[in-house]
């Protein structure tokens, strides 16, 4: 009886629990919507080459696997940098950036992993 109750336990944790990673994942991607809406369609993401893009974005910092920083562009789309400098690790901060994509794989499964090329502040 006592194996049934652990089980259960753990099954409607690890529901929870995902379902807090879900609204964490949605929050991040509204914030980052809202933020850059109001600032001018000029500065869009653009498609440099298949594997490059450059854009405007917000950086935000994530919990999950220990925390990492990545960036959210105006459309919703998430990329995970690799190689973020120390100086623009700050969560909401609004960049410019030109990345390629990486052809890697990760275990955040959070975004597309990318390693930057250059990234700005944008004021």
């Amino acid at each position: 009886m006592n194996r049934i109750w652990v089980r259960n336990a753990i099954i409607i944790g690890a529901i929870f629990l995902a379902g807090c990673q879900r609204q964490e994942q949605r929050r991040v991607s509204e914030t980052a919507r809202t933020e850059t809406d109001t600032e001018t369609r000029s500065d869009t993401t653009t498609s440099v080459s298949p594997d490059t893009i450059a854009g405007t974005g917000m950086v935000v910092h994530l919990e999950m696997e220990g925390g990492f920083y990545g960036i959210v562009d105006y459309r919703g789309e998430r990329l995970d940098v690799a190689n973020m400098p120390e100086d623009f690790k700050v969560d909401s901060l609004r960049v410019r950036y030109a990345a390629t994509y990486a052809d890697r794989m990760t275990t955040r499964m959070w975004g597309r992993p990318t390693d930057l090329i250059t990234i700005e502040r944008i004021d």
